[in-house]
């Protein structure tokens, strides 16, 4: 992804999620996160947040996590996250305000944090195939597609991924089981 154009919406401010903001939104998060993973992801200096919160309502409406693998390698759906890049991974809307731009501003200021404050030479977002309004948004702020992410679930929860990168040859990953690698 190159140089990115900050543009975000007016009627919402995105913020940091630190132990202050989960304190004041416990409701959204409790809704949202294990509490397991969602401290693990607060305290981890290579993990950030990005939560959106609807100006008028002063009610969070989207978050979006990046992770940048520096000290170690990460894994997210079995994809490695190589050293001195970003990721941007589990991006959500609350579904009244989908379309309103709330998606791009929480994907450009977490890539815009990736690039300027954790220099990284590169930042990814690995989507489903079928996950076109991702997609959309993702083609919109100017990511490139590198490679296509197939995931087959099982009750909900992801058993295999499929991956395809730059056109090389095909990898299946079982991904319900844990890993060596730390896993986000």
């Amino acid at each position: 992804m190159g140089k990115v154009k900050e543009q975000f919406h007016s009627d919402y401010k995105i913020i940091k999620i630190d132990e202050e903001v989960v304190k004041e939104y416990c409701d959204f998060f409790n809704k949202h996160f294990e509490k397991d993973k969602l401290i693990w992801r607060v305290n981890n200096p290579d993990c950030t947040g990005f939560l959106a919160i609807h100006r008028i309502s002063n009610q969070p409406v989207g978050f979006e996590w990046s992770i940048v693998s520096q000290t170690h390698e990460y894994r997210h759906d079995n994809f490695l996250l190589p050293l001195n890049n970003g990721m941007l991974f589990n991006a959500f809307v609350v579904k009244a305000h989908r379309g309103r731009g709330v998606f791009r501003s929480l994907k450009l200021k977490a890539t815009m944090f990736l690039y300027d404050q954790k220099e990284c030479e590169h930042v990814l977002s690995v989507v489903e195939v079928l996950n076109y309004p991702s997609i959309n948004a993702n083609n919109k702020i100017g990511s490139i597609v590198v490679g296509r992410n197939f995931l087959i679930k099982v009750l909900r929860r992801n058993l295999f991924s499929i991956t395809k990168l730059n056109k090389k040859r095909l990898k299946i990953d079982y991904v319900l089981t844990g890993s060596k690698k730390v896993r986000i």
